[in-house]
């Protein structure tokens, strides 16, 4: 039981350092960001420029999270299926960055 507690504390003890470590982390990106925003409209570049590119980011982070989430959930399909196509690749051509969908059966295309 002892040996337990140890375990537990030892785990409590390194969640807490890496969440400290985050805390860091986020402070020195933030200060980071703020430097290029500054470097970024010392070149001429504009407030409206630099909020697209960040909408951009911000669209490829939830497309990319999205992606990830369904392949997690995506229930098994039955070996049988030949026409098997992955969520993440639909969404991808919805998406409008795919060259579409690949009807070939399984078999004849690599995976």
């Amino acid at each position: 039981m002892s040996s337990t507690n140890a375990a537990l504390d030892e785990y409590l003890e390194r969640g807490r350092a890496v969440l400290g470590d985050l805390g860091q982390q986020k402070d020195i990106l933030k200060g980071t960001q703020r430097r290029l925003y500054n470097v970024a409209n010392t070149l001429g570049v504009s407030g409206e420029t630099i909020r697209m590119v960040e909408r951009r980011a911000k669209q490829d982070r939830d497309l990319q999270q999205w992606d990830a989430f369904t392949t997690v959930c995506e229930p098994p399909r039955p070996a049988a299926w030949p026409y098997r196509q992955h969520v993440s690749d639909v969404s991808w051509h919805l998406y409008g960055r795919g060259k579409g969908i690949d009807m070939r059966p399984v078999t004849e295309r690599q995976l």
